[in-house]
């Protein structure tokens, strides 16, 4: 399985899925360029996936993006490590904008 996250990844699309960030391997972690983020049973394993994945965003921001991102039943937060559209980065579900982080993206834009 280890292979298919290192070396194969470039020609295929694989999902691993499992029910704690840290249990799953570290090469699946580092590899991982799309995370569903779904309802966390503690918040210290939300803190540890900011400070692997929120490289980017400030920590109350990320915080907020997950609290609404939970406000739907089943939905999850979506994390894109390398977006095309950095809108896309941080998103409620598959199709929707997280709206802070459409606030965010546009101001900052807006004040360029």
């Amino acid at each position: 399985m280890k292979d298919y996250f290192t070396r194969g990844r470039k020609n295929v699309s694989t999902f691993y899925i499992c029910h704690s960030w840290y249990a799953c391997p570290k090469v699946f972690r580092l590899n991982t360029n799309y995370a569903f983020i779904y309802q966390l049973p503690y918040a210290r394993e939300l803190r540890e996936l900011y400070n692997e994945l929120g490289t980017n965003i400030e920590k109350d921001d990320f915080m907020k993006a997950y609290r609404e991102a939970m406000m739907v039943k089943h939905n999850f937060l979506l994390l894109i490590k390398f977006p095309i559209n950095p809108l896309l980065q941080y998103r409620s579900g598959l199709d929707g904008l997280s709206d802070w982080w459409q606030r965010r993206v546009t101001t900052a834009k807006a004040s360029e």
